[in-house]
């Protein structure tokens, strides 16, 4: 449906038989700015997915200076994207995902000329201000994303969310915001229950 999300992000996993996203599941001459996800993103049933780390599905509409760094994973073979999906037409500008968590090399309508592609976790986390040269050769990241929406952080660090004065960041990645992560730079570890300073566990595969 027709609608206009900015300044949002989600940390939650979702799970759904198709059509899947961390956003939005489907939209239509829509706006998507601002955004991340780092939850996962499971479709289960249908042969033709429409899943996506951000959108699922997306026509006509337009989402940028967004990431995500979800794991994205799908029973069908098609449709199946790091940031989105399926999309038909659209426009995607200055928006990532992180390749090696997604577990996802491509995204539908990929474009390296409107600043729309994947690298890895540590390359999203590398800038630490908007218009990065630097840590990827002939790329730019986070080309003209607001200083004032965004917290950069520092370089093991992905970008947070302003808002209202609070930044709200997953640092590392792993579906936790760094307020309720204990290891905020470290995605495969979060809690310590007793205070240790040791993780209680590790997540195998990070």
């Amino acid at each position: 449906t027709s609608a206009s999300i900015i300044n949002s992000y989600t940390t939650g996993s979702v799970s759904a038989d198709w059509i899947t996203g961390g956003i939005a599941g489907a939209i239509s001459n829509a706006s998507i700015d601002n955004c991340f996800n780092t939850g996962k993103i499971t479709s289960q049933l249908a042969a033709e997915n429409a899943t996506g780390g951000l959108i699922g599905h997306s026509s006509d509409s337009i989402i940028s200076n967004s990431f995500s760094t979800a794991k994205v994973s799908a029973s069908g073979l098609v449709g199946i994207g790091g940031l989105i999906g399926e999309a038909d037409p659209n426009t995607t500008f200055n928006s990532y995902w992180a390749t090696d968590t997604s577990f996802q090399i491509s995204s539908s309508q990929q474009s390296l000329e409107d600043g729309y592609f994947g690298v890895t976790l540590a390359q999203l986390q590398c800038p630490t201000s908007a218009d990065n040269t630097g840590c990827i050769a002939e790329k730019t990241l986070y080309n003209t994303w607001d200083s004032n929406t965004w917290d950069f952080g520092n370089n093991n660090q992905l970008p947070g969310l302003i808002i209202n004065g609070n930044v709200y960041r997953d640092g590392d990645g792993d579906g936790r915001l760094d307020a309720d992560d204990a290891f905020p730079e470290d995605e495969a570890a979060y809690e310590d229950s007793d205070g240790d300073g040791h993780p209680d566990s590790w997540s195998l595969g990070c």
